[in-house]
């Protein structure tokens, strides 16, 4: 989930940042709030499967 969060973060700055689908002001700022979003969230799951597998006492 970490990898797909991580691509669909950076599928989500490419659409913003190109014309590739025609998007309003609103719409590049949208984009950028659920970029920003989803890279917290692959954040925080990388951070707890880190912290798991330290609990469990297997290497990082």
């Amino acid at each position: 989930m970490v990898v797909v969060n991580s691509l669909s973060c950076l599928g989500m700055v490419a659409l913003a940042c190109t014309d590739v689908v025609a998007l309003t002001g609103f719409g590049r700022a949208f984009m950028a709030v659920g970029a920003v979003a989803v890279a917290v969230f692959g954040e925080l799951e990388f951070v707890g499967l880190r912290r798991a597998r330290r609990m469990s006492g297997r290497p990082a």
